[in-house]
């Protein structure tokens, strides 16, 4: 006859794999975030440039308008963005400095995409005069 102590802990020992699982799982998303769907997400990357000298610009803010997807360069001035596919995105290129401080103008423009898979965008910006 078995004993109802090893069915218990048989019991046990599968309740701490769940949770240990789920823990990991829970600590992979805390640190990594959420995985993207690469099926119905769309990559665009890209650097952005000052026009007049050609050098990277960090701390430009990388906007998808109307999806709510927002990135910041980075100090080489690239850029990564996922957003959902559709045919057109509208994108923002600005400084998080307004009126006065701000360096160089804001570019609004469109882009069509071309693939499923992803969209290399190189935007160089113009001085603010």
């Amino acid at each position: 006859m078995k004993s109802p102590f090893l069915s218990h802990r048989r019991i046990l020992r599968s309740i701490f794999a769940a949770l240990s699982g789920s823990a990991v799982a829970f600590i992979f998303q805390a640190c990594y975030g959420t995985p993207r769907d690469l099926v119905r997400d769309l990559q665009i990357t890209g650097t952005v440039l000052s026009a007049s000298t050609g050098q990277p610009l960090g701390g430009i803010t990388v906007e998808a308008k109307g999806i709510s997807t927002t990135t910041i360069t980075d100090a080489d001035g690239f850029y990564t963005l996922y957003v959902p596919l559709m045919d057109e995105y509208r994108m923002d290129f600005h400084e998080s400095a307004t009126g006065e401080t701000a360096h160089f103008k804001e570019l609004d423009t469109t882009v069509t995409r071309t693939d499923n898979r992803s969209i290399v965008l190189n935007i160089k910006l113009q001085p603010a005069q």
